[in-house]
């Protein structure tokens, strides 16, 4: 009977992994409603509504996004501990704090303000180049606040209805199955570019405890919050720099990866953070990205890209959405290479050809 028991238990573990996500969903869904009333009153029109279609997509897409999570959670792909429940007070704390900020965000949206930053946040242009001086999303000093990393993760969780976490968890995917990381990454060096407030570098961190990881960022704010909620993984090395002209040697790395980068850059500079990755990764070394969906890989979902540059400052994102990354992994030589979708983003990796091909 025990044993009855405990294979029953074992095989609600996805129900449960599930239900626990979508919970979440719900949470930052009901979240959202005051957002969109801001936005209405004060940008003074409703954001456009999807398609039948669309919603039907997206729900279905969701649903295998959290299946396919909680399948690799069981399998022992990643740990059940990259879920972690927010901590209730300064979740609502810093829902307070959002809700204050969408009205400037509101506010820059119906006047097309996509360059107001404070004094403060002015001091780190030296650092970060031209096109990085903006107001994405037309949030609050764009990435250039420690105020501006503290909300981000939970904009982006309420943007996306609380399937983010899941969809970056999707890099690990590319490292398990075309990089073969194996167990807990032991002899492993691994880049991340573009690493923010190190919500992505956490999850690399529990899966790989004993690889070396060096995250790299722009932005000096972002990376003293990933300084914050990293302290835990002392094998977690953070640089401030531009992916597209690192300082590493040739041939340093066993993979380089990114998640929701790419669509914020221009053409040109895609194609340099992917030549440099070429560069710094070792033959046979896996190069992965998680990002955005583009144009026609989930052809249901197009409304979406196509809207989603008018409603959030996004300059980039329409070329991005209609230049296949795939086309740019090959033009820098990457070849074999894969790509899956889950919900809105894409999973896109490949290896270096060994020094023998």
């Amino acid at each position: 009977m025990i044993q009855r028991a405990l294979e029953k238990s074992l095989l609600s573990v996805p129900q449960l992994l599930e239900g626990y996500q979508q919970l979440g969903s719900l949470l930052y869904l009901s979240e959202s409603v005051p957002l969109q009333l801001i936005h209405r009153v004060v940008k003074g029109t409703p954001i456009e509504a999807p398609p039948k279609a669309y919603l039907d997509k997206a729900i279905t897409e969701v649903t295998n996004l959290f299946e396919e999570d909680a399948r690799r959670m069981r399998a022992g792909d990643y740990p059940v501990n990259v879920l972690q429940a927010p901590n209730p007070r300064a979740h609502f704390s810093r829902l307070g704090k959002l809700y204050l900020d969408s009205v400037k965000i509101s506010w820059r949206r119906r006047n097309k303000k996509s360059k107001e930053f404070s004094d403060k946040a002015r001091e780190h242009f030296a650092d970060v180049p031209e096109y990085y001086q903006r107001n994405f999303h037309h949030q609050t000093d764009g990435y250039l606040s420690a105020e501006s990393a503290e909300l981000y993760d939970h904009q982006v969780d309420i943007l996306f209805r609380g399937t983010a976490s899941a969809m970056r968890r999707m890099i690990l995917w590319g490292l398990r199955d075309q990089a073969e990381v194996l167990d807990d990454g032991e002899g492993m060096k691994i880049l991340e570019v573009g690493c923010g407030n190190g919500s992505a570098t956490i999850d690399l961190a529990k899966t790989f405890p004993k690889a070396k990881i060096v995250s790299l960022d722009l932005s000096a704010p972002y990376l003293g919050a990933a300084k914050e909620n990293l302290k835990k993984h002392s094998r977690v090395s953070l640089v401030q720099g531009d992916a597209a002209e690192t300082d590493f040697k040739d041939n340093t790395f066993d993979a380089v990866v990114s998640v929701f980068l790419f669509h914020e850059l221009p053409r040109e500079e895609r194609e340099r953070v992917l030549k440099e990755a070429y560069r710094v990764v070792k033959p046979g070394g896996y190069v992965g990205m998680v990002d955005s969906i583009q144009m026609d890989d989930v052809p249901e979902l197009n409304f979406g890209l196509e809207v989603f540059p008018k409603e959030f400052h996004e300059p980039f994102y329409k070329n991005y959405v209609n230049h296949a990354m795939e086309d740019i992994f090959h033009q820098v030589g990457l070849r074999d290479i894969k790509s899956r979708t889950g919900f809105v983003s894409k999973l896109v990796g490949s290896k270096k050809p060994a020094a023998t091909e």
